[in-house]
């Protein structure tokens, strides 16, 4: 505590010298504060959660009309009284936080150079918007409620670097409210394989696909969420071939040039494939805007281990993009990747709207996908959209795959309610 305490009392003494007349001061301002924040005893923390919204957003007012005539100073309690800590930092954070929001160039950036404060490593992305749900209230942590106008994330995560790529697909205002993601799956696929190495060093590649009538699937599962004005769309990992992914990207291309008036959607994941680059094969994800446009590739970072075909021969990915649209943050992930539960995830460090999980797997590894989203849902309000493909074993419809549909409360509903049976399904954000 003490020697927190004193680095709060340097920063404060460094900010009586920072004027709040720049845009670019107010961000390092408030990265600086946001990260004193975060390494604050645990005491602390807690005592936040308990500051009432009307109390703290007094005192951020009367902040904030410091910060109007060019001040950006405060002062350090003298004491150890954790409430009065927590208001200090917590007001003041808030205060530049609305300076920030009401400066000029506020709605400018469209891009990470930027939005990064390089040498404090961390990104800030204004949010005009913050979907229901995320409204700051009594009770609420930290890091649902410290910064309201912004959105503070590390550009280097756990080994991991972050990349924030904006879309400007521009949807018709109120065409998507609300937010509506559509679920692709095969009927009755099989995943084809080749091993590669031998013996303990044995491991595999995805080669092929078949399923039931895949070209005039995919058709009408793009016919289906053009007609139900889908924000997004997202198919399996290790379901989507890069000739499949071709179709996919072609239909949102001619659609564009097209008469159609209705609107494609924003965010388009083609599910995931073993591909060939250099030396190694990676676990590919392709992101695409509605125009066919690609404007992510995600690799997948932890390889699955199958007990009998041994490991996918993939080089683990180490960039983590992020999906910057008008009104949301989206994160992604390939299945191992979020529902491992021995390992610490790094997409509990960043704040955004939703993570999009192309997946392929059983009730197991659902279980495992909630979990992770039910921890993400308590730390930032972050929602989880998980498609999974099951490979059947028989005929049952049910096996087709499953869905985790973007839950308030991921743990509420067992996997065994989970289950999609038709190829296609839209599903709409509940509150």
């Amino acid at each position: 505590m003490e020697d927190w305490k004193r680095e709060a009392a340097d920063l404060a003494a460094a900010h009586h010298l920072v004027a709040s007349d720049s845009e670019e001061n107010l961000k390092r301002t408030l990265v600086q504060l946001h990260q004193l924040f975060s390494t604050a005893p645990r005491p602390i923390f807690s005592t936040f959660e308990g500051l009432s919204e009307l109390t703290l957003s007094r005192e951020c007012e009367r902040r904030s009309a410091l910060l109007a005539r060019g001040d950006c100073s405060w002062e350090a309690p003298a004491g150890s009284d954790e409430r009065e800590w927590a208001m200090t930092i917590g007001a003041q954070i808030r205060a530049v936080d609305q300076s920030l929001m009401t400066s000029m160039d506020h709605l400018g950036p469209r891009g990470e150079v930027e939005w990064l404060v390089a040498d404090l490593d961390t990104y800030v992305i204004p949010r005009a918007i913050r979907l229901k749900g995320r409204r700051p209230k009594q009770g609420q942590g930290f890091d649902k409620r410290g910064v309201i106008h912004h959105r503070l994330i590390p550009k280097h995560i756990d080994g991991y670097e972050v990349c924030m790529v904006y879309n400007d697909t521009r949807p018709v205002p109120g065409a998507r409210d609300p937010v509506r993601f559509g679920a692709c799956l095969f009927e009755n696929l099989v995943l084809e394989t080749r091993p590669t190495g031998e013996g303990e060093e044995l491991s595999f590649v995805a080669t092929g696909i078949t399923c039931k009538d895949e070209a005039g699937t995919i058709d009408r599962q793009i016919a289906a969420a053009i007609a139900e004005q889908c924000s997004g769309v997202v198919w399996p990992e290790l379901s989507i071939t890069p000739e499949a992914r071709e179709r996919i990207k072609k239909a949102l291309a001619d659609r564009a040039l097209s008469l159609e008036k209705r609107q494609a959607p924003e965010v388009v994941v083609a599910g995931s494939w073993h591909e060939r680059d250099g030396d190694r094969y990676v676990n590919r994800a392709c992101v695409y805007d509605g125009y066919g446009v690609r404007r992510v590739v995600y690799e997948k970072t932890i390889a699955y281990v199958d007990r009998e075909l041994g490991p996918e021969d993939i080089r683990p990915g180490r960039k983590l993009p992020v999906l910057v649209t008008d009104g949301h943050l989206i994160g992604f992930a390939i299945c191992k990747d979020f529902c491992d539960l021995a390992v610490a995830v790094p997409y509990l460090k960043l704040d955004v709207d939703l993570v999009v999980v192309p997946s392929m797997g059983n009730a197991q590894t659902m279980r495992g996908h909630q979990n992770t989203a039910q921890r993400l849902q308590v730390k930032h309000g972050t929602r989880t959209f998980v498609v999974q493909q099951t490979i059947p074993v028989g005929a049952k419809p049910a096996n087709i795959g499953m869905v985790l549909p973007m839950l308030a409360d991921p743990s509420t509903r067992p996997t065994s309610k989970l289950h999609q049976i038709d190829v296609w399904k839209a599903y709409k954000r509940p509150p």
